[in-house]
């Protein structure tokens, strides 16, 4: 099979892209606030998110245990975000969906009453397991409503469309206008879902 020697760049960009979009959401919420990134998914985003954090506090997908328990104390964070990190959880559909319902337990204990939780997923038409939104949304744990969803990758049919310069900046500018368009996000190629804890009395 040949190589195509733009592959990597296009790869690159399309992260930059993935980035932004979803870098955008994070950074309107985490200003000042104590934050919580949930499996280190972008390092960018984190660089990002750390100059603005009150306090930053990254945790690597690869350190957390097989029970997905956090070692901080309960309403810790105002703002917890989860990147590319749930497509990783467990090793078949069974013990992804346990690993999951685990690590959104856990967030919502450190979270404190008022506070968001950003999860990645894959697109739910993709049928991908734990990672389409009705699934996620059954998994979260009484105590979080859905706050927002931004439709990822909405235009971009494929990272080719960014080696054409007019095409590829049209693309770009426009994927920052669907995320957030009713009718259009549910299209993206993922979902960031806005969950916040509800305040108990």
């Amino acid at each position: 099979m040949p190589v195509d020697p733009h592959r990597g760049d296009n790869r690159a960009k399309l992260a930059g892209l993935l980035d932004a979009l979803e870098g955008e959401v994070v950074l309107a919420h985490a200003a000042g606030n104590r934050v919580l990134d949930l499996g280190h998914g972008s390092a960018v985003v984190a660089t990002w998110v750390r100059a603005c954090a009150g306090t930053f506090t990254a945790l690597d997908a690869a350190q957390l245990g097989e029970d997905m328990s956090l070692t901080w104390q309960d309403d810790m964070f105002d703002v917890i975000y989860c990147l590319r990190t749930f497509a990783h959880l467990g090793q078949d559909a069974d013990s992804a969906e346990r690993a999951a319902r685990a690590l959104l337990a856990e967030a919502h204990r450190v979270l404190t009453n008022g506070g968001r939780l950003l999860v990645e997923i894959e697109n739910p038409r993709s049928l991908r397991g734990v990672n389409t939104l009705g699934r996620l949304l059954r998994l979260v744990p009484d105590g979080f409503e859905v706050e927002s969803i931004h439709g990822i990758l909405v235009a971009m049919v494929s990272s080719r469309m960014l080696e054409l310069p007019l095409v590829g900046r049209i693309a770009a500018k426009l994927e920052f206008v669907l995320r957030d368009a009713p009718g259009f996000r549910r299209y993206g190629g993922k979902l960031l879902v806005g969950l916040r804890k509800i305040a108990t009395h």
